[in-house]
């Protein structure tokens, strides 16, 4: 028996005519919502943590992401939960890029977490874990669980649609009771392969065992390598496609991203000048030819390189952004 005057429908619902009120904002359009979850889905050592770690420092630091994507606000706190490896992985792989961080950005990682890295164990929420959970992301603005998989464990749990779903439900949670958006990275299963035995890029989910993972996200994107040669790109310089699968609100634009092979970051492609493009190509070259050649110091891969283009050496620092002197 109802105990509270129930509200008239006028009083309770939305009429399909009233005005639609204005969505939170994003912090990287096209990318990043506010208070949501986004889900990076790619092959193992796509570059998926390397990612993160970029989207991390554009949102610390207001620079544009991949010299394109411009952050709407700033943050102050962020969470990284590293589920497999130490964290002196995500440390080192964060010095090669020379990325700018702040000191508000904290890692958490297997060794730390013990038994309270399995958010889900045996079907059921770790409870215990997830309350450790809300109280280490008190104060984040963003937190980065990386990779999926890693937080729950029982039988063949990637391949269960309950209990993957029940891994990213709690997820949220732990991300909603501090009001953080967050990251999940997650596996892709293995390629497909053609008569030919080359490597066809899965469009529908890609994401590895149920597909419960990817229905339970509202926000999916695929990290891939790109297929083809690309004009003015060197074949050794890799490039990645980051596909939108789906996006709450209006889908962003495909993107290509070039990755520079001394820092290992990347810049999309489309959005630069043709000379950004030639100095990611020519480090490329250069880095090909010390791994080739490991007896060679830079400076004779530099002479090297620059007789095979027909170019000065001084010429060939300057298109690789070294000074005269260097």
């Amino acid at each position: 028996m109802l105990t509270e005057p129930v509200p008239s429908l006028e009083e309770l619902a939305t009429r399909l005519l009233d005005p639609i009120p204005e969505g939170p904002e994003e912090l990287i359009p096209g990318l990043i919502p506010r208070n949501q979850e986004v889900l990076i889905s790619g092959q193992t050592n796509i570059g998926k943590s390397l990612s993160a770690l970029e989207i991390v420092s554009s949102l610390v630091t207001g620079l544009p992401l991949w010299g394109a994507l411009q952050p709407m606000s700033l943050i102050s706190k962020v969470l990284y939960v590293l589920g497999e490896h130490h964290i002196e992985v995500i440390q080192k792989l964060h010095r090669k890029t020379e990325l700018p961080m702040t000191e508000k950005v904290y890692i958490l990682g297997p060794q730390e977490l013990g038994f309270d890295k399995w958010l889900v164990s045996q079907g059921r929420p770790n409870l215990l874990a997830v309350e450790k959970f809300k109280r280490w992301g008190e104060g984040c603005d963003f937190i980065v669980f990386d990779p999926l998989s890693a937080f729950c464990t029982g039988v063949d749990t990637e391949n269960d649609n309950i209990q993957m779903r029940l891994v990213l439900d709690t997820i949220s949670l732990i991300a909603q009771s501090s009001g953080a958006s967050y990251l999940v990275l997650a596996h892709q299963g293995k390629p497909m392969m053609d008569q030919f035995g080359r490597e066809q890029t899965r469009k529908t989910y890609a994401t590895r065992g149920a597909s419960a993972t990817e229905d339970a996200a509202t926000n999916v994107f695929y990290l891939g390598k790109s297929d083809g040669p690309i004009m003015g790109v060197a074949r050794e310089s890799m490039v990645l496609d980051l596909v939108c699968r789906k996006f709450k609100g209006e889908t962003p634009p495909d993107r290509k991203l070039l990755r520079d092979p001394k820092t290992l970051t990347h810049t999309v492609l489309g959005n630069n000048a043709y000379k950004e493009v030639q100095k990611f190509d020519y480090n490329a070259k250069l880095a090909r030819i010390q791994v080739e050649n490991p007896n060679f110091d830079f400076r004779t891969a530099l002479r090297i390189l620059a007789s095979v283009e027909g170019i000065p050496v001084e010429t060939l620092k300057k298109r690789i952004g070294l000074t005269i002197a260097d």
